[in-house]
């Protein structure tokens, strides 16, 4: 049975002080080890163009299988990528964008973002247009949000055959620590819960647990079981999600455009259609997503059309070149001003003490659930001294979870996240 110290907030620094020289202890040891594979994978200069200018010839590689699923019509399907190159790159390890064509989950090819992929390869980024399960349904709440999910364990099997295909021998020099998706209007659907939904998120809403099980749960079946799942931001061309609060304060960045009038997939909070039929499924669109974003502190963007029409901006400039701008900004963590599209200086990492003086809290445990006496406290995040997120919530209170050793705490007011440390025995 773990039993729970008393916290002293009077003690956090000297607490803060030891832990940080312990963990600066084991981030040496690991990076000397991992030494190499970081020069390899962050082998590009933050303060030149590469990846902001088109340098490249591109070479095309089509028709990969990378995994198979029940389709609609319940026949079994293959899933193909097509793969784009930079010609001539010769950096040990790319960046890879993974992009997902639109058509309302009825219609559509990976062929149409072919020009997308086109763009980015000659940026030199990897980039791959994938097949997701497509086909007639009858439009419903339940029928759409089937035609969701398909989309999403699809384009998780696309990112799990990258991580794969990194540890069979590399053949794309495919860098697995940056990661994009990206999606326009069904795929930017598919590609927005494939980052955003995980475990701990629920689901029964929409689906009944016996049928959420029989399709796999959150990963799916469609291929490439054990392998990772991470990415490490989205682009968004006029996606949306099924529930805002599935967006917690552990996700990667996004930029998204949008038309402020868009009746296919809603700017704000209303039913979706499929091709102008009502659907009676309520989702999220951008300009919900992007508060949400920007309540949590997460690195974010929007960017508004005043149109009616559905991805009226799809053959512009602008949209890329503001992608290409905000992905080089999040690979080399740096600020990205949306309004000035702009990068900016390096993001500075979270506190790492508490000032009892400026925060006004009391920390309390009882009967193993942790309790901040503050109203304004939005969100709590443990982790272990390795980094893993052992348990998160929203609100003031947590449920500890049963692991024996020192604790990092984060909670995040509102305003900026504060962190202590915390002990078990």
């Amino acid at each position: 049975m773990v039993s729970w110290s008393t916290v002293d907030i009077s003690v956090i620094p000297y607490f803060v002080n030891n832990y940080l020289t312990h963990m600066n202890r084991i981030i040496s040891i690991f990076l000397f080890a991992a030494l190499p594979y970081f020069l390899q994978a962050q082998a590009f200069n933050c303060d030149n163009d590469q990846y902001l200018l088109p340098e490249f010839a591109v070479d095309e590689t089509p028709g990969i299988l990378f995994g198979n699923n029940i389709g609609v019509n319940g026949q079994s399907e293959d899933l193909l990528l097509d793969i784009y190159e930079p010609s001539g790159d010769t950096s040990v390890v790319r960046p890879v964008i993974l992009w997902g064509f639109g058509g309302s989950f009825v219609g559509g090819s990976r062929g149409q973002v072919g020009f997308l992929c086109e763009d980015y390869a000659a940026m030199g980024y990897v980039a791959i247009a994938y097949d997701y399960r497509i086909g007639f349904f009858i439009p419903s709440s339940t029928s759409t949000a089937l035609a969701v999910l398909r989309g999403a364990h699809d384009t998780r099997a696309a990112v799990r055959w990258l991580y794969k295909s990194a540890q069979e021998g590399n053949p794309y020099r495919i860098d697995t620590n940056r990661i994009f998706l990206a999606g326009v209007s069904a795929g930017a659907v598919s590609a927005i819960h494939a980052a955003y939904l995980f475990e701990g998120d629920s689901v029964f809403d929409y689906f009944t647990p016996l049928t959420w099980n029989s399709l796999g749960g959150f990963s799916g079946l469609s291929g490439n079981d054990g392998y990772s799942e991470k990415v490490h931001g989205v682009i968004n061309y006029s996606g949306a999600v099924g529930l805002n609060e599935w967006i917690d304060g552990d996700e990667v960045p996004m930029i998204s455009f949008h038309d402020v009038g868009d009746n296919i997939v809603p700017y704000d909070r209303r039913e979706v259609n499929v091709f102008g039929i009502p659907t009676g499924l309520i989702v999220s669109g951008s300009e919900v997503i992007d508060r949400r974003l920007d309540t949590l502190g997460l690195t974010h963007c929007l960017e508004s059309y005043n149109s009616n029409s559905h991805v009226s901006y799809l053959y512009n400039s602008e949209p890329f070149e503001r992608s290409v701008r905000f992905l080089k900004a999040v690979m080399c963590n740096r600020y990205y001003d949306c309004e000035a599209d702009s990068i900016g200086g390096e993001i500075t990492p979270p506190s790492t003490s508490i000032s009892s003086a400026n925060d006004n809290f009391v920390i309390d445990i009882n009967q193993g659930v942790l309790f901040i006496n503050n109203l304004s406290i939005e969100q709590i995040e443990i982790y272990d001294l390795l980094g893993k997120r052992l348990a998160s919530c929203q609100g003031n209170s947590l449920a500890l979870p049963a692991y024996k050793g020192v604790m990092y705490i984060r909670i995040y007011n509102g305003i900026r996240w504060e962190s202590f440390g915390l002990n078990a025995r």
